[in-house]
């Protein structure tokens, strides 16, 4: 520690500027975990290009892309496996095809733990040497994937270690595994995860789980939030019809959009709204089973595929909608799992409704604690929920107060992220000076 800073190195292979949702908490902890104290490094998988990391360090080590090592000698290029072999992409809840299923779980085992499995031989030796040097107070990891913890479990040596865990792991049940599988992940999660000081997950009935896994290990609960610095001139607006927007992923229909389409069938059937009072825009690309369920329900004047576009423009557009769409999913597990979309639409203060979901969620409890929307789980709730919605647009649009979503911003997240650092640390040297002076007594 210099100056009375202290010095901590985040491993982690989404890291800016990589463009994903698992990327957003980290440039949070770069912008500002500085303020708090804190001098952050990166360590990550090479780039293909120079990065330059304002304020600090890289390390980037080497990194074997295993998948496309395998295409390169199957000699089948970029495209999928699945396209080669004519499979549909994945859709949850579609027909089950045995093909496809096999060609998914062949992947899943030559590249387990998951597909960033080539990152390990490169990033354990040189993240050993990195912390040799005892230039580091702290440790900090963010998975998935997951591979970043067993990185850390085996080289992380004597310096404290907070595992940030963005998604559960082992009880991860949005992923179709074998039980094979889920047995080899349990075993790998708890013989990893035991080596770390603390935990940290994304939300707090998250939290709890892996406090109940390990219960002589404190796991704290820290939500991401959003940037208010993205917003700055970012107008609020609106369209000449009704707009409900979604500007995230669908993963395979994990994410399923079928109860919004039911409920807005209903209602164009029932005449209680017609096209020209609604419209759905949907930021994602044109996933082929995606474009069937909107055919399906009749829906092509009112559902609009705009494809993915430059992050301003999705901000402008979120910022001109009556509601924001959020799909839940309604696994076993489900119930701590937090869309980072939730949070970029605080910063957008435009009402949410959250589609689907377990009755019991993360999701209900913060649009409940900050009344910035609403869960609905059945297809008259959607129903009432885009009624009101039409009847609004025809008054005023509502914008969500700044202080009802204030306590989460990306400063915020980082705030505790300094505080879990600040507590380990403070713990580690209490540690080492009661050794120290036992020690002394024995001599």
């Amino acid at each position: 520690m210099k100056n009375g800073r202290r010095r901590v190195l985040l491993v982690s292979y989404w890291v800016p500027p990589r463009k994903a949702i698992g990327t957003i908490r980290s440039s949070y902890i770069l912008k500002y975990l500085p303020r708090f104290g804190w001098d952050v490094d990166v360590f990550t998988a090479r780039f293909d290009s120079e990065v330059n990391g304002a304020g600090a360090r890289w390390t980037q080590t080497g990194y074997w892309d295993f998948k496309r090592a395998i295409k390169r000698v199957a000699r089948i290029g970029d495209r999928s496996t699945s396209a080669v072999l004519n499979l549909e992409g994945f859709h949850y809840g579609g027909k089950p095809n045995l093909a496809g299923r096999a060609v998914r779980l062949t992947a899943d085992l030559v590249t387990y733990p998951d597909e960033y499995v080539g990152w390990i031989p490169f990033a354990v030796p040189s993240l050993r040497r990195t912390l040799k040097a005892g230039a580091y107070d702290a440790i900090l990891t963010s998975s998935p994937p997951v591979t970043t913890n067993v990185i850390a479990a085996i080289a992380h040596r004597n310096v404290p270690w907070v595992a940030d865990l963005r998604d559960l792991w082992a009880e991860d049940d949005s992923r179709e595994r074998s039980p094979l599988q889920r047995l080899a992940d349990d075993r790998l999660e708890r013989a990893a995860l035991s080596r770390a000081t603390v935990l940290t997950a994304s939300s707090e009935l998250s939290a709890q789980r892996f406090r109940t896994r390990y219960p002589g290990k404190t796991c704290d609960s820290i939500t991401t939030g959003f940037d208010e610095d993205e917003w700055q001139g970012i107008e609020f607006a609106s369209e000449s019809r009704c707009s409900l927007v979604y500007a995230g992923n669908f993963y395979g229909g994990r994410r399923d959009p079928r109860l919004l389409f039911a409920a807005l069938r209903e209602m164009l059937s029932e005449g209680r709204a017609s096209a020209s009072d609604v419209q759905v825009d949907v930021y994602a690309g044109p996933e082929p089973w995606l474009v069937r369920m909107i055919a399906e329900y009749g829906l092509d004047n009112v559902v609009r595929l705009r494809g993915q576009i430059d992050r301003p423009a999705v901000l402008a557009a979120e910022r001109k909608a009556d509601r924001l769409l959020v799909f839940c999913w309604d696994g076993a597990t489900a119930e701590g799992v937090v869309p980072g979309k939730l949070f970029e639409y605080f910063g957008a203060r435009r009402p949410i409704l959250a589609i689907g979901g377990t009755q019991k969620s993360a999701v209900c409890d913060l649009l409940s604690e900050t009344g910035a929307g609403v869960q609905c789980r059945t297809v008259e709730e959607v129903k009432s929920a885009v009624l009101a919605a039409i009847g609004e647009h025809g008054e005023r649009q509502r914008a969500i107060p700044l202080h009802a979503v204030c306590a989460y911003t990306a400063e915020r997240c980082a705030m505790e992220f300094g505080r879990v650092l600040d507590s380990i640390v403070s713990a580690d040297s209490q540690s080492r000076r009661h050794a120290r002076e036992q020690t002394t007594m024995r001599r």
